[in-house]
């Protein structure tokens, strides 16, 4: 994995610059993409498939940070593909 911010602080800070509580995954994928393709962090294996999945690895990298700011009590998830955030 390259140098710099986690996708854990990716998605804190793609939440803290647009001051967001509540946000669906789809859009999350989203503005974490564009950031970290901003930054120049997204890496050639981030664009692979998974095996057997149609998700990109950088996908997969977005839902753990997710689980894990769930784990932690940053974050909550509201609805299928919903989250609350709790900074």
């Amino acid at each position: 994995m390259s140098a710099g911010e986690s996708y854990t602080e990716s998605v804190l800070a793609v939440v803290a610059e647009r001051g967001l509580e509540v946000v669906s995954l789809a859009d999350l994928y989203e503005w974490v993409y564009k950031r970290r393709e901003g930054l120049g962090l997204i890496a050639a294996s981030d664009l692979q498939a998974q095996t057997g999945t149609k998700s990109l690895r950088w996908k997969h990298r977005v839902r753990s940070a997710l689980w894990h700011l769930r784990r932690t009590g940053r974050a909550v998830k509201i609805g299928r593909a919903k989250y609350r955030f709790l900074l």
